[in-house]
């Protein structure tokens, strides 16, 4: 009996613990100015690898100093106050990027900086996996598609096709304690993927981050997947479909 009492309150979806509102402005400017700064340095990255950047003399200085600084100008326009602010009309746009897509920019951004802290390797980076030849680990591979099946199956509860509710419940306790269980196998998913510690506890780590602070909006499910990283995930995983 006591079980039947417990149970409706394990799923309730009323009165969700939500993020604090100065907690989650600051969040909306960091993770944009994350976000924006990985994209700045991707591009570089992509530019200083063509040919069409090849120059010499006053003009290559010059190009280098502008391929260093702009990606951080980008970084710094969403940290500005509103309206000047870059993360206040994306933030009006798309929200908060979330806590997945955050954490991944971080890791790209410090791989970027200090590139010994992270992967011993370019080879070793999830942007590079499968392809050239290299297997895609088993435990990678299955979280990928884990992640596009989650962003397949809000897309179809948004559009009231499935009648489940999904993305409400992710506002229940049980979702935040299976994110958890998520997290653990994760961990010890890749336990065999790297012997990096940043990628074996990045997921328990984002779990932990959001018990903690409920970022972005409380829903569990905000924390796990936005748009951005869904339609990331779908090229990733076409990619290394098609370099067989």
């Amino acid at each position: 009996m006591e079980l039947m009492h417990i149970w409706p309150m394990v799923i309730s979806q009323e009165n969700p613990w939500l993020p604090e509102s100065l907690l989650s402005k600051t969040y909306l400017s960091v993770s944009w100015a994350l976000v924006l700064l990985s994209m700045g340095l991707a591009l570089v990255r992509w530019l200083k690898g063509s040919r069409t950047t090849a120059s010499k003399g006053a003009r290559q200085v010059t190009g280098r100093w502008v391929m260093t600084l702009w990606p951080w100008a980008l970084g710094i326009w969403a940290l500005l106050p509103a309206p000047w602010s870059a993360s206040h009309w994306l933030g009006l746009a798309f929200q908060a990027p979330s806590l997945l897509t955050t954490v991944l920019c971080a890791a790209y951004v410090a791989q970027g900086v200090r590139p010994k802290l992270m992967f011993s390797a370019q080879s070793q980076t999830f942007s590079n996996w499968g392809l050239n030849g290299r297997q895609v680990p088993a435990a990678l591979l299955g979280l990928v598609l884990c992640g596009i099946a989650l962003g397949w199956l809000l897309l179809l509860d948004t559009l009231n096709l499935l009648h489940l509710q999904v993305f409400a419940w992710g506002f229940s306790p049980l979702a935040v304690a299976l994110g958890l269980c998520v997290a653990w196998c994760c961990a010890w998913g890749f336990s065999g993927v790297s012997t990096n510690p940043s990628v074996k506890w990045a997921c328990l780590f984002l779990m932990t981050v959001y018990v903690l602070t409920r970022l972005p909006t409380g829903n569990v499910w905000d924390a796990l997947m936005d748009p951005f990283l869904w339609i990331y995930l779908h090229v990733w995983l076409f990619r290394r479909w098609f370099s067989r």
